[in-house]
């Protein structure tokens, strides 16, 4: 079954077999070759639970709202505790 929309085609089967014929428009000689096309689905993110803090006198001053927190201490809770899930901040 010919492909009607290359930018977007829906998958039959993960992984599958797409085939291919190329034809050189100067010779309009043509080759035939395959290729897996296999779709990974997207990590499962979770929003984490708000991250509170106390307003010390740890970098200026009391009530200056400004503190330190660690963003990684909620990796696992956003992750699911997917190890291959890399996080940027």
């Amino acid at each position: 079954i010919a492909i009607t929309n290359p930018t977007a085609y829906p998958n039959q089967s993960n992984p599958q077999t797409i085939y291919v014929v190329v034809t050189d428009s100067n010779t309009m000689c043509t080759a035939e070759t395959t290729f897996e096309l296999q779709v990974n689905l997207p990590p499962v993110l979770t929003a984490p639970t708000p991250l509170e803090l106390c307003d010390s006198e740890e970098i200026t001053g009391p009530n200056d709202e400004i503190e330190r927190f660690d963003l990684t201490s909620k990796r696992t809770e956003i992750t699911g505790g997917n190890l291959s899930v890399t996080l940027q901040y």
